[in-house]
C-alpha cells in the first residue's frame, strides 16, 4: 500500500525558502525533482513531489509567522526516511502547536473495503483516541466517527470531511485519511503512526469480502484488544501502549516534538 503524510507546522521561513532548503538536499542526495518549489499555496503542488504549502487554519507566533503544510508525495515504506531527512534539514526553522496536527493518507483498493475500515475504526474508536493526547479527542477538524452517527449509517452515507476517519477522499483520491494524530516533528512517533494506519488498513481488506465475518470477529472483541485485532508489531505496539498510559496518568503532549 501507498500512503501520504500531511504535517502541520509554523515556521520563521516561508514554504518557499523551506521547499529551496529541501529540493537542493535531495539534489544533493541525487534525488532531483522531489520537491515542487513552484505553487505553495493550498493543494496547488504537484501531488507526485513533496509541496510545502500554506493552511490558513494554522496559528502562528511572533517567532513562528509562517503557516507550514508539509505534504508529502505517495509513498512506500522504504521511502518513509525521507521524512527524517526533512525534519533534520529544517531543524530549528519548524515549531507546532495545538492548531497543527497530522494526517495520513492510504490507499485503499475498493469501496468495500473502504466500509471495512470504517466499521473497523468504529468498533475500537474509543480505544485509539486513548493514544491522542485531550486536545485532539474534542476537537472540530477531528471529530470522533461515535459523536456523528451509529456505525452502519457511518458505512452507508457521506459525512464530514473533518473527522478522524475521513472516508470523503476516497472519491476524491482513491485514500482514507486519517486526521486524529496531534502534531509532531518527532519522526519516530510518525512512524508508528503511519504503522498503525497501515495495519488497520491491512486488516479491512483481509475482510473486504467477508462482512458477515468481520461483525462477528468484532463482536468477539472487546476495545481494549485493538492491537491485538490489528496484528500489530511489537514495536508499534509498545509505543502505542506507552502513548496511552502517558496520558492516562496526566502527562501532556509536548509541544516542541
Amino acid at each position: 500500500m501507498r500512503f501520504g503524510i500531511e504535517i502541520e507546522t509554523i515556521s520563521d521561513i516561508s514554504q518557499s525558502e523551506c521547499a529551496r532548503l529541501i529540493d537542493e538536499h535531495f539534489w544533493e542526495q541525487g534525488k532531483e525533482g522531489r520537491v515542487d518549489i513552484r505553487n505553495h499555496y493550498y493543494h496547488g503542488h504537484n501531488v507526485n513531489q513533496y509541496g510545502f504549502e500554506y493552511d490558513g487554519s494554522l496559528r502562528t507566533d511572533h517567532d513562528h509567522p509562517h503557516q507550514v503544510e508539509i505534504i508529502t508525495p505517495p509513498l512506500r515504506l522504504h521511502q518513509l526516511g525521507e521524512l527524517k531527512e526533512i525534519f533534520d534539514v529544517l531543524k530549528g526553522h519548524l515549531a507546532i502547536n495545538r492548531s497543527c496536527g497530522i494526517h495520513v493518507h492510504v490507499e485503499v483498493p475498493s469501496g468495500q473495503a473502504l466500509r471495512q475500515i470504517v466499521r473497523i475504526w468504529y468498533k475500537f474508536e474509543n480505544e485509539i483516541i486513548k493514544i491522542f493526547p485531550p486536545s485532539r479527542r474534542n476537537n472540530g477538524y477531528c471529530q470522533r466517527l461515535r459523536s456523528i452517527s451509529d456505525c452502519e449509517h457511518l458505512v452507508s452515507c457521506q459525512y464530514g470531511r473533518h473527522s478522524m476517519l475521513n472516508k470523503c477522499c476516497y472519491w476524491q483520491n482513491g485514500t482514507v485519511e486519517f486526521r486524529g494524530h496531534s502534531a509532531s516533528l518527532n519522526y519516530r512517533k510518525i512512524k508508528r503512526w503511519v504503522f498503525f494506519c497501515l495495519s488497520l488498513v491491512k486488516k479491512a481488506i483481509e475482510y473486504e469480502t467477508r462482512t458477515r465475518a468481520l461483525k462477528v470477529a468484532l463482536e468477539d472483541c472487546s476495545e481494549g484488544d485493538c492491537l491485538t485485532f490489528l496484528e500489530i508489531e511489537k514495536k508499534t505496539a509498545n509505543y502505542l501502549n506507552g502513548r496511552i498510559k502517558h496520558f492516562e496518568n496526566g502527562g501532556l503532549e509536548s509541544c516542541a516534538a
